[in-house]
């Protein structure tokens, strides 16, 4: 019986009597049950109400452990971390010991406690991390975040690790690698929805994610706002919430676009297909990613990324041929970019139509497929 042990920070809650964790996460985790007999997920149980992107696993395979939450904002919040080491550390030991392979999910506090310890321990032999963020070596970065790719580089913790992009002397044991979104019934949803799709009239623009300062979206409503100052009445659709959601509100208010922009709040992700339909362009001006899944989601059915210099989003989108890259606050130069797809509608339909072959590469079935190889 194979038994795969995950260990993350992801954040879990309860509603309604089941556990739920952050949705794209879960997703991937009932992915990899396919492999396995048995998947237990080491990860932090908060307390409160669970935000809407929130959900329950799928797969019976799929077992959850609770640690105690830790972490925060605030100075004090993080030194409080301290203070659940040794249980941390304790919890992962006694899971270690019963698993045939194991998967971290950096960078993150739980995480790079594990990697200390498998920097000591044998077993098991098949260790698999996986560096969701940014692998660039930024000064903005924590110490942490450098503390755990240190690690990562130098293979102390003696396993195969997986990163957004290629990048210039990366060592062996560390692979590029896709993260995986996209569902075979998603990509047969978006080959179906998309086919009719082209720029004209008014183009519609949308965000998908968190609403904070880090995903851009008060850069996006200054994009929009540029945009209307040029004489381009657009559509902008943002799916997403967060605590400051009224502020952004006001902000479009602020900037006299309070037309163009409609706030939707959350949406499921079996929801956002029409969305991603109606859209021609995905705009994301985040400040720092590896890889953000709403672009491939986004390109699958057909919607042109305009976005930013960060992670391996150039990369990749290099290799697509597909979108456009800035530096987050170069607001006239994101506006220019729309400006000129729309005046080029021809150009705009092959970057879409390229954009819907390289999804393909984004499924859980391909992602499985590199799991083994991993692995292996």
């Amino acid at each position: 019986m194979e038994k795969l042990l995950v260990i993350s920070n992801t954040a879990h809650y309860i509603r309604n009597g089941t556990v739920v964790g952050h949705g794209p996460t879960v997703q991937e985790i009932d992915q990899l049950a396919h492999l396995f007999d048995e998947v237990v997920h080491l990860a932090c149980l908060h307390t409160g109400k669970a935000p809407e992107i929130m959900l329950p696993y799928q797969s019976p395979r799929v077992k959850f452990v609770a640690l105690q939450a830790a972490g925060g904002r605030k100075l004090g919040d993080k030194l409080k971390i301290v203070q659940y080491v040794p249980g941390y550390t304790l919890a992962i030991l006694k899971h270690l010991r019963t698993a045939d392979a194991v998967h971290l999910r950096c960078p993150s506090n739980v995480p790079m406690i594990a990697l200390v310890v498998l920097s000591f321990v044998h077993n098991p032999r098949r260790r698999w991390i996986k560096y969701a963020g940014n692998w660039e070596t930024l000064p903005s970065n924590p110490w942490s975040f450098r503390f755990q790719k240190w690690i990562i580089r130098h293979n102390f913790m003696r396993g195969q690790a997986t990163v957004n992009g290629k990048w210039t002397g990366q060592p062996e044991h560390i692979h590029s690698f896709i993260n995986p979104c996209l569902t075979t019934a998603e990509i047969e949803e978006a080959e179906r929805l998309r086919s009719v799709k082209w720029l004209e009239g008014s183009p519609k623009l949308l965000f998908v994610g968190n609403l904070n300062p880090s995903k851009g979206i008060d850069r996006a409503l200054k994009i929009i706002a540029r945009l209307k100052q040029r004489g381009c009445d657009v559509q902008f659709d943002i799916a997403g919430d967060g605590k400051d959601r009224s502020k952004y509100e006001q902000q479009a208010c602020d900037l006299e676009i309070e037309e163009l922009v409609n706030f939707l709040g959350w949406i499921p992700r079996t929801e956002l297909g029409h969305l991603y339909t109606q859209a021609h362009f995905v705009l994301l001006p985040t400040d720092s990613e590896g890889w953000p899944k709403v672009l491939s989601e986004g390109m699958a059915y057909g919607a042109v990324p305009i976005t930013t210099n960060v992670g391996a989003i150039p990369q990749l989108l290099r290799d697509f041929k597909v979108g456009r890259v800035f530096e987050p606050d170069s607001y006239d130069e994101f506006a220019d970019a729309i400006l000129w797809y729309i005046a080029h509608p021809t150009e705009w339909k092959g970057e879409s139509e390229k954009g819907m072959v390289a999804a393909r590469q984004f499924t859980y079935d391909e992602f499985l497929k590199a799991v083994e190889c991993v692995l292996a």
